[in-house]
């Protein structure tokens, strides 16, 4: 409110109120809301996105400072993807700004881990009618892997179960085949093959 000194010729001299409303708005502090980012294996193509609140809406993303995984690039939209070459952990700090030209930023980090790979290269001879057991190894990607064999066959008597080639050969030989490793990858799960005798 205000006051005005009016003077009416012919009235007593005085002060008059007049209400006026005005509404201050207070804007939310710009932010990244973002805080951690999901780990990915090499190799594996990779997406995920940045958020930010506050300040005035029409954010733009960019890199402040270290450095993105190899393969991995940031839109101004605040998209992170690409397909991550190398493995390691990378650090850097995210910048957006806002239509009001205000400015933010987050430290952030993102672990890549080594791309699947089958470790078992060659197995032991089997005896005719001796019983035989024989783990598969794998490493990289993401634990937790599931086996099949994709080409060839086992010797008669012998089967994969989970990692493992178990039983007793019925019959000799010389026998090929290709085993295949999955491992648990979200949502794109990795594969590596490898031929063995």
């Amino acid at each position: 409110n205000w006051n005005d000194y009016v003077y009416v010729p012919g009235y007593a001299c005085g002060f008059y109120t007049y209400p006026y409303t005005l509404t201050l708005t207070v804007k939310a502090p710009l932010t990244i809301t973002t805080t951690t980012l999901p780990g990915a294996p090499a190799t594996n193509a990779y997406s995920t996105s940045l958020s930010a609140s506050g300040g005035t809406p029409g954010y733009t993303f960019s890199l402040a400072s270290g450095t993105l995984p190899p393969g991995l690039t940031l839109t101004p939209g605040g998209t992170l993807s690409g397909t991550p070459s190398t493995s390691g952990t990378w650090s850097f700090t995210a910048k957006v700004t806002d239509a009001a030209a205000g400015t933010a930023a987050q430290a952030l980090s993102i672990t890549i881990t080594p791309a699947l790979s089958i470790s078992t290269v060659s197995l032991p001879t089997a005896s005719y009618s001796a019983g035989y057991a024989q783990g598969l190894s794998a490493s990289g990607g993401t634990p937790g892997y599931s086996w099949s064999i994709i080409s060839g066959s086992l010797p008669a008597g012998l089967s994969l179960s989970a990692a493992t080639i178990t039983g007793t050969p019925t019959a000799p030989g010389n026998f090929a085949f290709t085993v295949k490793a999955i491992d648990s990858s979200s949502p794109t799960p990795q594969s590596a093959t490898t031929a063995l005798t």
